[in-house]
């Protein structure tokens, strides 16, 4: 369920990413498509809201647990959660985001990611939540909010 759930959101910011690009042709800096190759996934969606709508993902709350799951699901989808098959780099990220998030029984023993039955609604919650912030920064954003909600 991390997985997916993590998956749903790279393809539905991707998604909403290439509507705004053609919704605001002529109006933004970088369409998607132009955007640096070394951002991927949900930090392009990123990158993509702060150049052309200064949208400023990583100050939010959400969005950083967001970002702290991915470390979460890369070392599943990466490495079936086995810490020694992650890069040096991969795995300090992963153990800074399982000190932040801090949930219950979700850490690391022996090299091997544990993932307890109740995370994966955790990261649907913060998903939502990141969706929620969104919703209001679009709406408070001085391009996006008088088009769609006037």
């Amino acid at each position: 369920m991390v997985t997916s759930a993590c998956s749903l959101l790279e393809a539905s910011l991707t998604d909403v990413c290439k509507h705004l690009d053609r919704e605001f042709a002529g109006v933004i800096a970088i369409n998607w498509p132009d955007l640096p190759k070394k951002d991927t996934g949900v930090r392009r969606a990123g990158c993509h809201l702060r150049q052309n709508f200064q949208i400023h993902l990583e100050g939010y709350e959400t969005w950083v647990k967001v970002l702290d799951h991915y470390h979460v699901r890369d070392a599943i989808v990466h490495a079936r959660g086995d810490l020694l098959l992650l890069r040096t780099k991969n795995r300090e990220e992963l153990v800074g985001a399982l000190s932040r998030l801090k949930f219950p029984g979700l850490d690391e023993k022996d090299g091997k990611l544990r993932i307890p039955a109740p995370y994966p609604k955790k990261v649907i919650d913060d998903i939502a939540s990141l969706w929620d912030a969104l919703q209001q920064a679009f709406i408070e954003n001085c391009h996006i909010g008088p088009k769609y909600w006037p």
